[in-house]
């Protein structure tokens, strides 16, 4: 059984400078948990539609996707960019489905600090540098020489010539072009902008712009691997009565085990009824006329004895 991972949206966790959250990206947990969900498969399809984030995260999900011991092919739709690029690499086969980006640069970042905190972030960005240009040239078989420079100057390789240069195994049917998304740089990431507009904002306004909305919905997997699309919520809404979905392109209908995210051995039940969804049932629900039945049969049998001491204590 085939298994199927999605990585969409930024990578990591972003902060702002005071250390709050206001980006929550994928995290190796997120990973983690849909492999936890799909125990059966033996092979995993990594579908990536990402411009990068953290550096750190983006290794972890690679580490862990390699460890699984089974075969992986990575998928790269619309954009991988930055540290999506060396997730995407942990497939032994790899596609990048005709007008996908493929954006590769060496990592960025910035540090506030005295002159000794930033000599010793700067020795940092220096490491990661040389761990980038080794795993690419390790990948691609290119030389040194051949990456550095595409590497300094932040390229845009079209799926085709991500392909020739090996970046990619399987050639595209096709290549068409798209419009550049570009990034701005901060910390040892791909992070927000000077207008604290975060990355996954500019991503969701370029696919919006390029006509590609239905990557943004926010997708369920039931604990069959059914897909269900809720069309009109994005990734991050909550699903709530009356929210829309579809499965295969029509309307969702019927029951659907969902595994919780907090606790995969429990599950919810969503009941759709022509593609809307009128209940969510929560674990136990089904079993309450059955604890009913028992807690009458336990009065009964306690009435019983009641009535059996009562006679013997008249005899």
């Amino acid at each position: 059984m085939k298994g199927n991972i999605y990585i969409n949206g930024v990578i990591g966790t972003f902060l702002d400078d005071d250390g709050f959250i206001i980006e929550k990206g994928v995290e190796l947990l997120d990973v983690i948990m849909q492999v936890k969900n799909q125990p059966k498969a033996d092979s995993f399809n990594v579908y990536i539609t990402s411009p990068g984030g953290v550096v750190t995260s983006g290794w972890e999900i690679y580490d862990y996707l390699n460890t699984l011991g089974k075969p992986i092919k990575t998928i790269g739709r619309e954009m991988v960019g930055s540290i999506a690029t060396v997730i995407f690499m942990a497939g032994t086969e790899r596609e990048l489905k005709p007008g996908t980006d493929f954006v590769i640069h060496l990592p960025s970042g910035g540090i506030n600090g005295n002159s000794d905190d930033i000599s010793e972030y700067a020795q940092m960005i220096k490491g990661v540098e040389k761990k980038v240009l080794k795993f690419y040239e390790d990948k691609t078989q290119l030389s040194e020489s051949a990456i550095l420079p595409l590497l300094r100057q932040e390229t845009f390789l079209g799926s085709d010539e991500a392909y020739k240069l090996g970046f990619a195994t399987i050639r595209p049917e096709k290549q068409t072009p798209v419009a550049y998304f570009k990034n701005s740089k901060n910390e040892n990431k791909m992070s927000k902008s000077k207008n604290k507009k975060t990355l996954w904002d500019e991503f969701k306004n370029f696919l919006k712009t390029e006509g590609n909305e239905s990557i943004l919905n926010k997708i369920v997997f039931s604990a069959d691997q059914t897909e269900l699309d809720f069309y009109e919520l994005e990734d991050d809404d909550a699903i709530v009565l009356g929210a829309k979905a579809r499965v295969d392109g029509t309307d969702a209908s019927g029951e659907y085990e969902i595994p919780k995210e907090d606790n995969p051995e429990q599950s919810v039940t969503y009941v759709f009824e022509t593609g809307e969804l009128t209940e969510i049932r929560e674990p136990g629900t089904e079993g309450d006329t059955t604890d009913d039945e028992e807690m009458n049969t336990l009065k009964e049998e306690n009435e019983n004895l009641k009535t059996s001491y009562q006679k013997f204590r008249i005899k």
